[in-house]
């Protein structure tokens, strides 16, 4: 399970960053900040990994 705070991977491009929110509306939604240039971006749930 992916909460708030962990680093994750966006499987498509490969680059990590940190979960700082999670929105339930159809499906689950997660914005990752980006650890390279602190950008965000929206992604569900089957589109990033847990990095450990």
């Amino acid at each position: 399970m992916i909460r708030e705070f962990d680093k994750v991977k966006i499987t498509a491009s490969g680059k990590i960053g940190v979960v700082v929110d999670i929105r339930d509306t159809d499906c689950l939604h997660y914005l990752i900040e980006l650890d390279k240039n602190n950008q965000i971006i929206d992604c569900k749930g089957n589109e990033i990994e847990k990095v450990k």
